[in-house]
């Protein structure tokens, strides 16, 4: 799943040289790095640079410093970028693979890091640059970015990957209020945080349509000590066949570290296990259960 500019690129590569159509590829861009994208035009300034600090001071707030600026990195034209995801999603759906538009949503809480964004291979040297600045990205900036990319999802019938982060009203007034997003085959809520009353919203909403809903649930975000009756409470909630589960978890992090590893897929295990239990699953039944939901997801 692609994020931003760079690892859309590197997802590229992969696919490139993969048979396996067990890879299931979905290109995006995250909340994280809507800041780096614009709709400004270039003719409409006299060079770059008046271009890249009309556009950071308009959608940063509050207004990046000298300093932050000078590392933010000239922004990508969201008109290119859609195009090269449609070029892309096309690509590898002519190839044989099961094609999404994500990881894409909204984050409320979110602050630019003082590198410019997250996986600057330019400046990871120095760890001062690693904290965060106190600039976030507004959200009419990230609404636009993530309006963008619905209808493209919706154009080519693709299912979405969401997240959210504080902002849960909005996303859903976005997905389900927008018109002409028909077209999305399905929806999956990744790492789900809203209320129990959100998610009824959601789910009273897609009963009455022809698209599918998941809540894919982590360990990571979902299953911990604190959250174990919201778990419950909205697990029960939920139809058998709107589960997905997940790691949420940086593959960087736990599958390239052999140490690592099992505690990787240790997070998936927990989690599956706290759903079993609530549902009341056996575990067999579980596993066809979920199988059968992750396949209908991405049809």
């Amino acid at each position: 799943m692609s994020s931003n500019h760079v690892d859309i690129f590197h997802l590229d590569l992969i696919l490139e040289k993969l048979e396996n159509k067990a890879i299931l590829p979905y290109f995006g861009i995250h909340p994280w790095y809507s800041h780096l994208f614009t709709d400004l035009k270039l003719e409409e300034f006299e060079n770059e640079q008046e271009l890249k600090k009309n556009h950071y001071e308009s959608v940063l707030d509050p207004k990046p410093s000298s300093e932050l600026l000078e590392i933010l990195p000239i922004p990508i034209s969201i008109y290119s970028h859609i195009e090269e995801i449609r070029r892309l999603a096309t690509k590898y759906q002519e190839r044989g693979f099961s094609v999404g538009i994500g990881e894409i949503g909204l984050d409320k809480l979110f602050r630019i890091p003082l590198n410019g964004y997250f996986g600057n291979q330019k400046l990871t040297l120095d760890d001062s640059l690693n904290k965060l600045s106190a600039c976030r990205v507004k959200m009419e900036h990230q609404t636009n970015i993530f309006a963008r990319q619905l209808m493209l999802a919706s154009s080519m019938k693709k299912p979405i990957s969401l997240h959210c982060v504080k902002a849960h009203g909005l996303l859903y007034d976005e997905v389900t209020s927008r018109k002409g997003l028909d077209g999305i085959s399905s929806v999956i809520l990744h790492s789900y945080s809203g209320s129990l009353d959100q998610a009824s919203l959601w789910i009273r909403h897609f009963s009455k349509t022809n698209r599918q809903l998941y809540f894919s649930l982590s360990n990571w975000i979902n299953g911990s000590d604190k959250k174990q009756d919201f778990l419950k409470d909205l697990v029960k909630l939920l139809g058998d066949d709107q589960i997905l589960l997940e790691t949420d978890v940086g593959i960087d992090r736990y599958l390239l570290d052999p140490q690592k590893r099992e505690d990787y897929f240790n997070q998936f295990k927990q989690i599956f296990q706290k759903i079993c239990s609530i549902k009341e699953w056996e575990e067999d039944s579980a596993k066809e259960i979920i199988f059968v939901n992750w396949n209908k997801s991405i049809a």
